[in-house]
């Protein structure tokens, strides 16, 4: 009885020991959750109003898991996003009546100014067509003033870029510039952006109020 008393003490003093050993897993440098809403100022050209954005169930889109972000102005989802220590975004695309999804990575962990990548998305493979984004961080740990108050962000510029084989030039044609405003806290402190082609437009929408879901 007594063997088995001191085996056992062994074994418990073993398991606390790996347990107070083993360190908790770093929690994911932008976190992001169903319920979870963003009220915007939106300034369209001449026009201003306000839009909201909120966190949707769960989807899989190209085998990546991502949480749609649907606005409630429009009703429909305006993009996805993957969110870790890395942001991976995917908007629909239209063409030719059919939808694709172009995904893209918009930030990274430890980014510094002047970092860039390319994503790009095949349409058609022959003959090829394509939506190439490029990726690019403008600035990092400034401030951004928007009606919600002040943050340190990460501005990052995307540049969509539409090419043809045989149709467009070789660097493509841009079509749609994206500058985000990123906070680690928030996500999305502002959103800048403009479209060239078909019918040219800008919009940009500012941070009024961030909900976190419960």
């Amino acid at each position: 009885m007594r063997k088995i008393t001191l085996i056992t003490l062994t074994l418990s003093i073993v398991a606390c020991s790996k347990s107070s050993s083993t360190s908790p897993s770093p929690s994911p440098q932008y976190s992001i959750k169903v319920g979870d809403s963003w009220l915007f100022q939106r300034q369209r050209n001449n026009s201003t109003d306000t839009s909201k954005l909120v966190v949707r169930p769960e989807t899989t889109i190209n085998n990546i898991k991502f949480y749609p972000l649907l606005d409630t102005t429009q009703n429909s989802n305006l993009f996805y996003i993957n969110a870790s220590d890395s942001i991976i975004i995917s908007i629909p695309y239209s063409f030719q009546n059919q939808v694709y999804y172009i995904i893209s990575r918009l930030i990274r962990a430890n980014v510094n100014v002047g970092d860039s990548w390319s994503d790009s998305t095949i349409i058609s493979p022959n003959p090829q067509i394509k939506i190439i984004v490029k990726t690019k961080v403008d600035s990092v740990n400034v401030q951004e003033n928007v009606p919600a108050g002040t943050f340190v962000v990460t501005k990052v510029k995307q540049d969509y870029i539409y090419f043809h084989q045989g149709v467009t030039p070789p660097d493509g044609i841009p079509f749609m510039s994206i500058v985000w405003s990123i906070n680690r806290d928030v996500i999305f402190v502002r959103v800048k952006g403009s479209s060239y082609y078909p019918n040219p437009s800008s919009e940009d929408d500012k941070l009024i109020k961030y909900i976190k879901a419960q």
